[in-house]
């Protein structure tokens, strides 16, 4: 019963011990470990002569087959690796967003160009009635009593479609009244005026020249002139019709004076005041309002006009 009893207290003793020994391993491999990662840390000019040796015993440890290895040393091997796959310090914000949106735009697709013809088509044609009927509304009620929404009921539209469009009621205006300046001129007319070797051969193809645009851009003028007052787009818009007249009765004028056959103390100005009368909005709106003429009776209108004012009396 003694040997039993001091076998087993020498089994423990010897287990103690080897506990003991085993965890001054583990604290001396765990030095060893930090003092190794500190050195090979440290700059080349500050590391001991034989970090570079340690290093080598520890790669051949490393490499050696398992069953020659130390316990110690694949533990340590643990270790290192877990530090090595450990994530790296995150950078600061400002310093990965540029590399981020550069890494961003390098995977982005180029953009590619969106068309729909089919969709197209139909804004435009959208577009083309919003201005229709704009024209018509200005024309027949003024500026004052044409309506956004009038216009987009007359349009087929909403409201909302209108304003997307064109934004205001002045831009609206506007559009109609490029629209209309847009219309192609009646190009044979003008020749022929330009080419008339008289000025009583000329006046007619002036008129016929003159009428269809006096006709087209009359009644829109006056929704112009209503507005002018009180919008600037509008003024704007008033300021270029002007303009443009006058540059067509300068136009006329210019080439007239140089035929045969006009009063012999015309001058270019009188001429020019002739012409600016007779292609006037009012002077159109005057003819077909009060007194009833039809294009055809104004075009005879403002050639009589003309022959009287401009053409040598005999």
């Amino acid at each position: 019963m003694a040997r039993k009893r001091f076998g087993r207290a020498s089994d423990a003793r010897l287990i103690a011990a080897t506990a003991a020994k085993a965890e001054r391993g583990a604290a001396e491999t765990d030095a060893r470990v930090e003092r190794r990662d500190a050195e090979i840390d440290a700059p080349a000019e500050r590391r001991e002569p034989e970090t570079g040796a340690r290093v080598e015993r520890r790669d051949a440890e490393i490499d050696a087959p398992a069953e020659r290895r130390d316990p110690q040393t694949d533990a340590r091997v643990e270790r290192r690796d877990a530090d090595t796959d450990a994530p790296a310090p995150r950078k600061s914000a400002g310093s990965r967003a540029p590399a981020a949106r550069k890494s961003a735009a390098a995977r982005q697709p180029s953009a590619r160009r969106y068309h729909a013809p089919l969709r197209q088509a139909a804004a435009e044609r959208t577009r083309a009635a919003i201005l229709s009927a704009a024209q018509a509304l200005f024309e027949e009620q003024g500026w004052a009593r044409t309506t956004v929404p009038a216009l987009a009921d007359a349009a087929g539209v909403s409201p909302k479609t209108v304003e997307a469009q064109f934004r205001t009621k002045a831009n609206l205006l506007a559009e109609v009244v490029t629209a209309i300046g847009r219309t192609q001129a009646d190009v044979e007319s003008s020749k022929a005026f330009n080419d008339a070797p008289t000025a009583i051969s000329a006046l007619p193809h002036h008129a016929a020249y003159a009428t269809p645009l006096s006709a087209r851009s009359a009644r829109i003028a006056r929704a112009v002139e209503e507005a002018a007052p009180t919008d600037p787009t509008v003024a704007d818009i008033a300021e270029r019709m002007r303009r443009n007249l006058d540059y067509g009765a300068q136009w006329a004028a210019r080439i007239l004076m140089a035929k045969r056959g006009l009063a012999g103390d015309l001058t270019v100005a009188e001429a020019e005041r002739v012409f600016r009368f007779a292609i006037d909005p009012a002077t159109y709106r005057t003819l077909t309002g009060e007194l009833g003429l039809d294009d055809d009776g104004v075009r005879e209108w403002m050639l009589r006009y003309e022959r009287g004012m401009l053409l040598l009396r005999t």
